[in-house]
């Protein structure tokens, strides 16, 4: 994070589960996503800012045609709608944190 001057970092994992309780094939997409900093201190692990899953209980049939188009794949992992719901979650981090003045604490330096 030093050699790129940044004070986080995003990782995002996304998992796609074949539920065996469907009759189709379907995908079912859970995305994980962990904000991090820098140690806080030396025996304190990183700064998690925010973690959290984003996901659906349904997923999307599709046919193995369907696997040939990048349309259609992120149609199938509901890309979208993932990122929509990433958006909103991470929107409304931002509005609690300043409802609670967290600004004036990422402020210190």
């Amino acid at each position: 994070m030093s050699d790129v001057g940044i004070d986080g970092l995003i990782s995002v994992t996304l998992d796609l589960d074949i539920p065996t309780d469907s009759e189709a094939i379907t995908l079912r997409p859970m995305m994980s996503i962990r904000v991090t900093g820098p140690p806080n201190g030396y025996t304190i692990g990183p700064t998690v800012y925010t973690e959290g899953v984003v996901g659906s209980d349904t997923g999307v049939s599709f046919s193995e045609s369907d696997l040939q188009s990048i349309d259609a794949l992120n149609r199938i992992v509901r890309k979208d709608e993932l990122m929509a719901a990433l958006t909103k979650a991470l929107d409304e981090l931002e509005a609690k944190e300043q409802e609670l003045g967290y600004q004036a604490l990422w402020s210190l330096k």
